[in-house]
């Protein structure tokens, strides 16, 4: 169970029983989701002061969304660096995708009719049955340019 499901809104800092109480009573009924609401909503919603309603968000988000916060993106990119790419064993987009495909992440081929979108899917599926230390490991699922030329005709 998540912290913020054990706890209370009267255990976030800056909430007492009469601030709980007005929250709740606004159909406010935990900490998840009190995090959701931007301070303007809550706001208007209580008639807060916009200091103490930052201060009760803060520390509302922090528990539910931990470390999850806005990130500069050169830290972002250290996260990533250590990350083995998946090859897709066709070398020109191994090296447009500097190394292969990451994992964990979703892509979507896109372009005119005739320009290898297909082959590039075929390519995969073949790939995929070398077995990850030859290749890719993937899962080729209906495509939607199939299904809406289906429907076309």
């Amino acid at each position: 169970m998540p912290p913020q499901e054990s706890m209370d809104l009267e255990d976030l800092e800056g909430i007492g029983p009469k601030t709980a109480q007005l929250l709740k009573s606004k159909g406010i009924l935990s900490i998840r989701h009190l995090a959701l609401f931007n301070p303007e909503e809550l706001i208007e919603l209580t008639d807060m002061t916009p200091d103490r309603v930052e201060k009760i968000l803060r520390s509302a988000r922090d528990i539910v969304f931990g470390s999850n916060r806005v990130s500069r993106a050169t830290d972002l990119a250290k996260n990533f660096e250590g990350i083995v790419r998946l090859k897709t064993n066709v070398r020109a987009i191994d090296e447009l995708l500097q190394g292969g495909l990451e994992p964990k992440a979703i892509y979507e081929f896109a372009g005119e009719f005739g320009t290898g979108k297909t082959q590039l899917c075929h390519q995969l599926s073949v790939t995929v049955q070398l077995g990850q230390d030859r290749g890719v490991v993937l899962v080729v699922q209906l495509f939607t340019w199939i299904l809406r030329s289906v429907l076309a005709k």
